[in-house]
């Protein structure tokens, strides 16, 4: 497993629309991209989708 995978893992687990840093709100295109590629149907942990 490649690092960029590694690290686009370990986003996506600790995402939380919830908890967006000003990082998100700059530039959410590398997120938004873990997202797709990690977890299209993301849950956050109050159980809504994403």
């Amino acid at each position: 497993m490649s690092e960029q995978n590694k690290n686009e893992i370990e986003l996506v687990r600790n995402f939380d629309l919830n908890l967006i840093d000003k990082e998100f709100i700059t530039n959410p295109f590398p997120t938004c991209r873990a997202l797709r590629n990690h977890s299209p149907l993301h849950q956050n942990a109050d159980g809504s989708l994403f």
